[in-house]
């Protein structure tokens, strides 16, 4: 017998192999007793994201629609979000947050790594100098105080544009995950993994950020202005999306597996 062979016979390396295959079954045993389903079946949205009443945004209105190229919507992996530009009517024409710039992603089939501005900016030669975790606050129309988790970031770009008073740029995101909100990826695979007898899991990512012009060039908003014009956004956008678009999982999840809002 070679020595490579008897090597895999040491007592040892054989108690490792019964340790590694006898915890192996109890897992699969104790996932199985606890209807535990890890391949998720798709969920659809309620509404196109497309078809989001515009109406029920004012004083916002959009300015602009687009959508991505067919191969950067590969890279992204999903075809259901929306790009658009938004106006603040009631904003004063210089105001830094006139102008918001909106994506909404969906992934009804959570089976990808979830993008965040973290990354796709640093790609794109910025350079990230502020990450903060902040909570938006409001009463809805029902009179019911509202606390939604966001995510602040602060990005510079080396060389300023010409048409830029710094090269910064501020960037606001929030994650809807299983019907509760989070504000970074690492908080949203948290909630995707709670999910264990659900036959669904879904994830979407709002992100926004603000902007005016001023004198001819561009002006970004305030630690202090971001938070008052997202929270005005954030108030009409998020209703509408909990209501007529995002899914519910109140009748597919087990009350251990997601801790309601």
């Amino acid at each position: 017998m070679s020595p490579a062979v008897r090597s895999y016979l040491r007592p040892a390396f054989l108690v490792c192999v019964a340790i590694l295959a006898t915890a192996a079954a109890g897992m699969d045993a104790l996932l199985g007793w606890m209807g535990a389903v890890l391949e998720k079946e798709p969920i659809a949205l309620r509404g196109d994201l497309d078809l989001l009443d515009e109406q029920l945004l004012a004083p916002y209105r959009v300015v602009e629609r687009s959508r991505l190229t067919a191969k950067v919507e590969d890279e992204l992996g999903t075809t259901d979000y929306i790009q658009w530009r938004l106006e603040d009517t009631e904003a004063a024409p210089d105001s830094p947050v006139r102008y918001c710039t909106l994506f909404i992603t969906y992934y009804g089939r959570p089976d990808r790594v979830p993008h965040v501005p973290e990354e796709c900016y640093l790609g794109g030669g910025y350079r990230q100098t502020t990450s903060r975790a902040l909570t938006l606050e409001w009463q809805d129309t029902g009179g019911t105080d509202r606390r939604v988790p966001i995510r602040y970031l602060v990005f510079v770009r080396d060389r300023a544009e010409a048409w830029t008073t710094a090269g910064q740029h501020t960037v606001m995101y929030v994650f809807r995950v299983n019907d509760r909100y989070a504000n970074d990826r690492t908080e949203a695979r948290a909630i995707l993994g709670m999910n264990l007898t659900g036959k669904h899991s879904y994830f979407s990512k709002v992100e926004w950020s603000f902007e005016g012009v001023q004198a001819g060039r561009v002006r970004g908003p305030t630690l202090e202005e971001s938070i008052a014009a997202s929270e005005k956004l954030m108030s009409r956008l998020l209703d509408v999306l909990e209501r007529d678009h995002w899914p519910s999982l109140s009748d597919d999840a087990n009350p251990t597996d997601l801790e309601r809002e």
